[in-house]
Parts: C-alpha cells; sequence; structure tokens
C-alpha cells in the first residue's frame, strides 16, 4: 500500500466488472465513500484512489479487470488502487497484486475497501456523490450451493448465504429513499 500521504483522498474512482452482485458491492462501497466524504464516479478518469471490483468468470474478464489496474496506475500516477471482487480470488493474492494493485482484498473483505482507502489519510470532507447507477440492486443473497462445471461462483463466492429479511427490507427502503 502506498504511504499515507497529507493529501486528503476526495475523489474516489470506482470500477465494476461482472455480475450484479459486483454492481451491488459496488453501490455499497459508493456510497460509504460519499458517507464518509469523497466524491464517487464510476468512469475511468483522475482521482485521488481507485476501487476495481473484478469478475473471473472468464479468462477475457480476468484480463479486463488487469487492464483496469494498468489503466488506474496511468491515470492516477501515485494513487493507491485497490483490487477485490473475483479476480483476486481465482488467480491468487500475488497474481492479483503482481497486476500492480496496492491492495488486495478478498470478496469476504471487500467492505473493508473504503477503511483502505481512507486509512492514515488527512480526509476532509467533500461534496456528496449519489449513487454509481440509477438503478438499485440489492444483495439477497451471496454464493451459490451447485458446482455446475462451467461456473467459478462456488470457488470465487462460497456456498450460499441468505441475507435476513429484515435487513433485505431495510436495504430496499434506504433505495427508495434515495
Amino acid at each position: 500500500m502506498p504511504q499515507p500521504t497529507n493529501t486528503p483522498i476526495r475523489r474516489v474512482v470506482v470500477l465494476t466488472l461482472g455480475c450484479k452482485l459486483n454492481q451491488a458491492d459496488s453501490e455499497a462501497i459508493a456510497r460509504e465513500l460519499a458517507a464518509r466524504g469523497c466524491q464517487v464516479t464510476g468512469r475511468a478518469e483522475r482521482a485521488d484512489a481507485y476501487v476495481i471490483n473484478t469478475c473471473s468468470v472468464t479468462h477475457v474478464a480476468d484480463r479486463k479487470s488487469r487492464h483496469l489496474v494498468r489503466l488506474a496506475r496511468r491515470l492516477g500516477g501515485g494513487a493507491p488502487v485497490i483490487l477485490t471482487g473475483c479476480y483476486p480470488e481465482t488467480a491468487g493474492a500475488d497474481a492479483a497484486s503482481a497486476a500492480g494493485a496496492d491492495v488486495v482484498l478478498a470478496n469476504r473483505d471487500k467492505l473493508a475497501v473504503v477503511d483502505a482507502i481512507l486509512s492514515g489519510s488527512a480526509f476532509a470532507l467533500g461534496e456528496h456523490s449519489r449513487a454509481l447507477r440509477t438503478r438499485a440492486f440489492v444483495k439477497v443473497q451471496e454464493g451459490c450451493n451447485d458446482v455446475c462445471s462451467f461456473c467459478i461462483v462456488p470457488r470465487t463466492r462460497g456456498r450460499e448465504r441468505s441475507v435476513p429479511i429484515a435487513e433485505v427490507v431495510a436495504e430496499v427502503a434506504r433505495r427508495a429513499a434515495e
């Protein structure tokens, strides 16, 4: 991870590849960053930090994941690049780190992204941002118990786990209020 600086993290790019679960996770990360004062965008542009939520369903998705890390490096200069999602699960943390990420987080640790970005920085409140998308995705389940020969989900997301109904209802209410 890059050395903490006195430069506040104000603008964060959250790039997402893959399924609706990744989109829901990226939305949660973006909302938490916005709640903590960051301006968040889903477009590849210059920023103070980058979060790349990856997919690994095919070799093409793996290649796109590595490409986004290189793109963030070019755009952000020395800005921290945090890689999470399924690519680190399938390729391994070392391979994901070798792609150029400063921090690699497993799927189960994905929501720690916000703390990884903001820790050690002289954080200053900025303008709040809207969600990355206009259509909300609410996660009701993670993982899968089936082991289909063509699917990598059980390996990257683990066994099936349902979100409690009360949490789903509360999340839907929060998204509707936004």
